[in-house]
């Protein structure tokens, strides 16, 4: 089997976990929840959403134990994104590069079957993905084509070219992948994996245990007759800490941020999220970041660590409510299985 491609080809099943590395392009990247959220709210008014919305935990995707249970969740990403960052003191040196462009439309429908929850899911995706430093040899993927995925094969109609270390593969056609080689832990370094069951879960977080507001502002539009919005826009500080962690973990102090705030071009890290008022059906979920920070080089005189890092992140990642069916390619049989 073909098992490189096969393994990376998760990093194309994503939303760009949803934090850094997808994007939309030179347009800038895409509100797809519009509201009102010219005020900011306040502490009780984001208790009593967080209140509400773990009211709503157990019904955020309808009624499960419905027979006729379905529910449907497009995955919108679209765009560029890349990270170089160097960090050395004394004879230690660490690097890391990144870079990804993504195109990506891709539908899950789950629906109650006998055994649970069963899905299916269909779309396109066009993906450029490469990674050096953070994993132990150089990774990279190139995937462009459509994608169907019955829960137990992922068929890909394109072309695929994958790299880790000095092994290659590179195919062209109609290929059939076991899903759970495509979809599996990815212990090799590709943090881009997500699929239907990494979406529901991370919904169902965001249910039951609200906002970590801290760094942020919340924006609450509930002024709609049928949905509540929700805007939550990251300070620099919040954006930092999900790009490269903890300041304080890698031996920095504030004085870093500071600097490193003073050389970005910050213009967005929002989180959006909308749900029905009445029933709790979630309707939408997306990430926009738009920050850039060139030719960026900072000394720690405490320590003698020396940290350069130029980043450009232009970002778009959406999961929507959809109740759109996904349909099989007619062809099926023609796919091949790889080997």
């Amino acid at each position: 089997m073909k098992k490189l491609i096969a393994v990376l080809l998760g990093s194309a099943m994503l939303v760009s976990a949803f934090a850094l590395l997808s994007g939309c392009g030179r347009k800038g990247p895409e509100v797809r929840i519009q509201g009102d959220f010219s005020q900011e709210a306040t502490a009780e008014e984001i208790s009593a959403l967080e209140t509400k919305m773990n009211g709503f935990a157990d019904s955020f995707m309808g009624d499960v134990s419905a027979s006729d249970w379905k529910f449907g969740i497009q995955m919108l990403s679209d765009g560029t994104g890349s990270v170089k960052m160097n960090m050395s003191m004394g004879e230690s040196n660490i690097s890391m590069t990144m870079d990804t462009k993504a195109d990506v439309d891709f539908t899950y429908a789950l629906r109650k079957a006998d055994t649970g929850t069963a899905y299916t899911g269909a779309g396109t995706l066009d993906v450029n993905y490469s990674m050096g430093g953070y994993t132990e040899n150089p990774v990279s993927a190139a995937v462009k084509g459509s994608m169907y995925h019955d829960g137990s094969n992922v068929y890909v109609d394109g072309e695929y070219k994958a790299a880790y270390g000095t092994q290659t593969e590179e195919l062209n056609g109609k290929y059939k992948f076991p899903a759970d080689t495509v979809l599996g832990s990815l212990d090799e370094g590709m943090p881009l994996t997500l699929d239907i069951n990494d979406a529901t879960d991370m919904l169902e977080s965001l249910y039951e245990t609200g906002l970590d507001s801290s760094g942020m502002k919340v924006y609450i539009d509930d002024s709609d007759a049928e949905e509540t919005k929700v805007k939550v826009s990251m300070d620099f500080n919040a954006f930092m800490d999900e790009m490269i962690g903890s300041v304080s973990d890698l031996g920095l102090g504030q004085d870093f941020i500071t600097e490193l705030n003073n050389s970005a071009k910050f213009n967005a890290a929002d989180m959006y999220f909308s749900f029905n008022k009445t029933t709790g059906l979630f309707t939408g979920y997306g990430v926009v970041n738009d920050v850039s920070i060139k030719g960026f080089e900072y000394t720690d005189a405490a320590s003698g660590m020396t940290v350069s890092l130029d980043v450009s992140v232009n970002t778009s990642s959406w999961l929507l409510y959809t109740d759109k069916d996904v349909e099989a390619p007619a062809d099926l049989d023609a796919y091949t299985a790889a080997e």
